[in-house]
């Protein structure tokens, strides 16, 4: 059955603290034919302002075709010439005469239609030529001939990145991390190495150490997409992975300290891009990550001190407390934040707001059932809060509750027919109910209220896909990526 970007998608959204009222394609993997390395290291990417990101090519020792073994379908003698074929179009490769690279490796295919390196080293040309569907096929053709093979799914889900097919890239990264134990296993022992899978573990190829990083740059890839589409809990989980995989791997550290910098997790932030300081001082992201860290941490400390002080002066005054609970649901504090709406609403009972951004923090903590009795409470002190009504639907939603989270959003768009986000609510749990139709119609309509936001493209992409429009949803992946882009 086809993924849908819906888990990822709600994700965002119950993690988001908006709304809380104030008082008013990179190449990725080396081809099958370089030179071994006693070290491998990933090659440096641009700003991560850029757009999505994919980490540095795999890399693994230079093969001649014949270290595979002939194949079952084809003559020794065919074997060995599609080798001869294979071993040019490396040094072509080698040399970026990509023409004649993509020839020999043409001419490797027809005298061996079964031989997956080609393939696999074809697509790594196209890839650099920048004929991204060419390399698409031929990653394709060359897992359809070697099923293990972990690097070539990595490198097509690199590519989809580029296209911002960003559900397709998540499955391939996936599929790359599923088979990597099996892949790393055919790979090592059919030399003999004795390579035992695990942190810290190395092999040997031709007397030159290995170190397994390849692991960490899936992981790592796969988490730059989560990024991408706003899923920072399943990103930090991923860059968790690689850093626990290769613990000297810089990159895996910044982009998790710049995660936690989106979800206001200072502290862990400063920590990260300390860490990645030490393993690369010179590593412009690492700097940029802890400055932002640093200076995002510094503001919230100045106001959490002013209002402190505020609240020491008058502690009478439930508007204190309301507003230092405000920043501390901002800044993801949620049981501060939930201490301060307590102490605000002892003070003075008759403020929806307080109620509703409670019910916010709770709704964060994933305890729906306080988020509903919350979002209740508010609108018995006024019931024209259509944002309540959104609020409440998510945790419906969030519960499977379909038919009462459409309820709830269906109020929230009569109330507020502009109100985009009830739009796409509905949408999301339209997608759950698999009513694709009337999903169709509300992601539609949100996009006409906030046309700037790519996520909602790519959502809609998915839904194109699931109803056939195949032309359709391509539009909307161009579209999601211009707009990251830009």
């Amino acid at each position: 059955m086809k993924r849908i970007l819906i888990p990822m998608l709600l994700g965002l959204f119950l993690s988001s603290t908006a709304g809380a009222f104030q008082g008013g394609g990179g190449e990725s993997t080396k081809r099958a034919g370089s030179k071994p390395r006693a070290v491998l290291k990933p090659k440096r990417t641009t700003s991560v302002k850029s757009g999505p990101k994919v980490v540095a090519p795999i890399r693994r020792p230079k093969m001649t075709g014949e270290e595979y073994g002939a194949s079952s379908k084809t003559s020794r003698g065919n074997f060995v010439k599609a080798s001869k074929y294979l071993s040019e179009g490396n040094d072509h490769y080698d040399a970026y005469e990509l023409d004649e690279a993509i020839s020999s490796f043409t001419k490797s295919i027809e005298t061996n239609p079964m031989f997956g390196k080609a393939y696999y080293n074809r697509a790594l040309t196209y890839n650099r030529k920048g004929d991204a569907e060419a390399a698409i096929a031929d990653y394709t053709k060359a897992i359809d001939l070697e099923p293990n093979n972990s690097e070539a799914y990595n490198n097509r889900g690199a590519i989809f990145v580029g296209k911002m097919n960003l559900e397709a890239a998540i499955i391939d990264y996936s599929k790359a991390i599923d088979l990597y134990p099996i892949y790393i296993s055919e790979f090592t022992t059919s030399r003999g190495s004795g390579y035992r899978l695990g942190k810290g573990d190395t092999t040997t190829f031709k007397g030159k150490v290995l170190y397994p990083i390849d692991l960490a740059i899936i992981y790592t890839n796969q988490g730059n997409a989560y990024r991408v589409i706003r899923n920072p809990e399943a990103a930090l989980r991923d860059f968790t992975k690689a850093v626990e995989f290769d613990p000297k791997f810089t990159k895996a550290f910044y982009y998790r300290g710049f995660t936690n910098i989106g979800q206001r997790n200072y502290e862990a932030a400063v920590q990260d891009c300390e860490k990645a300081l030490a393993l690369d001082p010179a590593s412009s992201n690492a700097i940029k990550c802890r400055t932002e860290a640093l200076d995002a941490k510094l503001s919230f400390d100045s106001r959490i001190t002013e209002l402190s002080r505020e609240i020491q002066n008058n502690p009478k005054n439930a508007s204190g407390f309301y507003d230092r609970g405000n920043v501390y649901l901002g800044n993801n504090k949620f049981d501060n934040a939930i201490a301060d709406y307590n102490k605000a609403i002892e003070l003075n009972s008759n403020a929806p707001f307080a109620y509703f951004n409670r019910g916010i923090a709770y709704s964060s903590k994933k305890e729906y059932d306080l988020a509903i009795a919350e979002y209740d409470k508010a609108l018995a002190l006024n019931s024209n809060l259509p944002d309540a009504h959104c609020k409440k639907g998510l945790a419906y939603l969030a519960k499977k509750e379909l038919d009462k989270a459409l309820s709830e959003y269906t109020r929230a768009v009569e109330l507020s027919p502009k109100l985009g986000h009830a739009y796409l609510g509905r949408a999301l749990t339209y997608i759950e109910k698999k009513d694709y139709d009337a999903a169709l119609l509300d992601l539609t309509k949100y996009i006409e209220y906030d046309p700037a936001l790519p996520d909602t493209y790519r959502q809609r992409a998915t839904v194109y896909d699931l109803l056939g429009l195949k032309v359709l949803a391509e539009a909307d992946r161009k579209t999601a990526k211009e707009k990251t882009l830009n």
